[in-house]
């Protein structure tokens, strides 16, 4: 139970607590906190990530294409279970139903979860706190988590990461880096901070994750984001956020070829960074 911690009973697609009386429905999403908001992450912004992911935004298409790499790369025969931490509207989860018979996602909104119920029937769908998960500890092989860290106290949601690890699980988190990035697009997306490698090396250390590997994405392209983050004018961070279609295939193109050429290098700076890291015995 989330509100107390004792163990829950399923009653007719729904869970209750025999302590607390809490009871949770689950038809098809487990609604475990209802109502909670993550602090600094506005529905306008949600909003605005799917609408990029549903336009194929240069961005985004790219990294999904290295974080398939590396999840053939890392997971070897299938696992029993995989997680997405805050998953979102769930454009990620099919990547991990090429590794685990059982899929879970969990996210903050319940009503992007069901936007990932009408898709797909495969996944447990899970409304909750990626700080506070509401399942027991051990449960999960392989664990995702894109753009996630940034939102929240990083030092706790590493932590409960590592509680929800089985022995020898992975982890595959991506996070934005260089904090010389830093822009007001930042502080619109509720971004607590940009992370160095070191930086986000440490917190999986600390949590008790060893670091398997480490790389940038949008190397080539560092630059131009770079000038694009300092120019004076918010001119060109809108067509960074939303790029006229032709320009949008030239950068598209460029990080497609970064992501063919270099995903088994460790690259040196970008505009994010990417870990995969196992949970220490």
């Amino acid at each position: 139970c989330p509100h107390c911690g004792d163990t829950v009973r399923v009653m007719d697609r729904e869970l209750a607590c025999s302590s607390c009386d809490a009871s949770f429905s689950f038809d098809p999403i487990l609604i475990t906190t209802p109502g909670f908001e993550p602090e600094g992450f506005p529905d306008s912004r949600r909003h605005h990530l799917r609408g990029l992911v549903a336009a194929d935004h240069f961005w985004f298409a790219p990294r999904r294409q290295l974080i398939t790499h590396l999840l053939r790369r890392f997971v070897g025969q299938p696992l029993a279970t995989a997680m997405e931490l805050g998953c979102g509207t769930g454009s990620a989860l099919s990547l991990l139903g090429e590794h685990a018979l059982e899929v879970v996602g969990l996210d903050a909104y319940s009503s992007s979860l069901e936007e990932v119920a009408t898709m797909t029937a495969r996944v447990t769908l899970v409304q909750g706190d990626v700080c506070r998960v509401p399942l027991d500890d051990r449960q999960i092989d392989l664990l995702l988590a894109l753009d996630v860290a940034e939102h929240v106290d990083d030092r706790r949601f590493f932590a409960e990461a590592a509680r929800l690890a089985s022995e020898h699980a992975l982890l595959v988190v991506s996070v934005p880096s260089c904090t010389a990035l830093w822009s007001e697009l930042d502080e619109a997306a509720g971004h607590r901070r940009r992370y160095s490698r070191t930086m986000l090396k440490r917190r999986l250390q600390d949590a008790g994750w060893r670091v398997l590997f480490t790389t940038h994405y949008q190397f080539l392209l560092l630059p131009l984001i770079w000038m694009v983050r300092r120019w004076p004018s918010p001119a060109p961070r809108r067509h960074e956020r939303s790029p006229w279609p032709w320009l949008g295939s030239v950068l598209g193109g460029i990080n497609r070829l970064e992501v063919r050429l270099f995903n088994r290098w460790s690259l040196p700076c970008g505009s994010s960074v990417i870990a995969v890291a196992r949970r220490a015995a």
